[in-house]
């Protein structure tokens, strides 16, 4: 087993294991997770063994989405840091751009998908579910949107979109029957279920693999890429990430208690 921040990263035969492992932050995307993550998929991408990797999380949760941590528990010069060398890694980084990985990757969603976790679940070409996980988009709860307006109604039909991106849960069974994820199974069997998926993949011929791969995230992109980058999408996530609402949302919730919306 290798070893990055807070991610584990193991190969079994043809299968590679990566499990987010800090779960006394609910496996939240801290700067160290992310920088983790990176790792672990480069790891994987320089792997000529793995054909397939299984992504999931230690604990009772997948990702609890954007570490508030890293907002409010870390110096201004700690941030300016961490900023510099997260602005390296999204040009660079494999998990930052999971698309130039031709092997598949499963989603084993272990517990809540929240927020930035849904897309971190939603980003995988499959995904598999314990019949206990929660898909919830709850940036709205912070006065912000992460981005889910802009490409939530692209990646399912129009209405599941709004009702995703307007912070209504969806439980394992939900998202399974209105088709965002490939299966739903009891919590004990999760990584059986994936681990046979992943068998299965790896059985197959790995040039057909690499191509149906990347033609099926090309389509995909087609769809979503346009909308979610479209000028007047980008204008509003900027907007409202220097809102006086936003900073009242994430320090509410850092305070424990109900944040007081101003409308600015």
């Amino acid at each position: 087993m290798k070893k990055f921040d807070c991610v584990d990263y193991e190969l079994n035969g043809k299968i590679a294991v990566i499990t987010m492992n800090n779960p006394s932050r609910r496996n939240s995307l801290s700067f160290l997770m992310r920088r983790g993550l990176n790792g672990a998929f480069e790891a994987f991408e320089n792997d000529d063994n793995a054909k397939v990797a299984i992504l999931t999380g230690i604990g009772n949760s997948f990702c609890s989405g954007v570490d508030t941590k890293d907002q409010f528990g870390l110096s201004e010069e700690q941030r300016a840091k961490n900023a510099a060398e997260m602005k390296k890694l999204q040009q660079a980084g494999a998990y930052e751009n999971l698309s130039r990985i031709p092997k598949p990757i499963i989603a084993a969603v272990n517990g809540y998908a929240i927020g930035y976790g849904w897309f971190v679940a939603n980003g995988c070409d499959l995904v598999v579910a314990a019949e206990s996980s929660l898909f919830w988009q709850n940036e709205p709860l912070f006065g912000y949107q992460g981005g889910a307006g802009a490409i939530a109604t692209q990646g399912m039909p129009f209405h599941l979109g709004v009702e995703m991106a307007l912070a209504f849960k969806f439980s394992a069974q939900r998202a399974y029957e209105v088709g965002l994820i490939n299966r739903v199974v009891p919590d004990d069997r999760l990584m059986e279920e994936a681990k046979a998926m992943a068998v299965h993949i790896s059985e197959l011929a790995p040039l057909s693999v690499k191509i149906i791969v990347e033609a099926c995230r090309s389509a995909r992109l087609s769809s979503v890429v346009p909308s979610s980058t479209a000028l007047a999408h980008w204008l509003e996530f900027n907007y409202l990430g220097r809102t006086e609402d936003v900073h009242e949302g994430f320090t509410a919730f850092a305070e424990k208690r109900k944040p007081v919306w101003k409308g600015k």
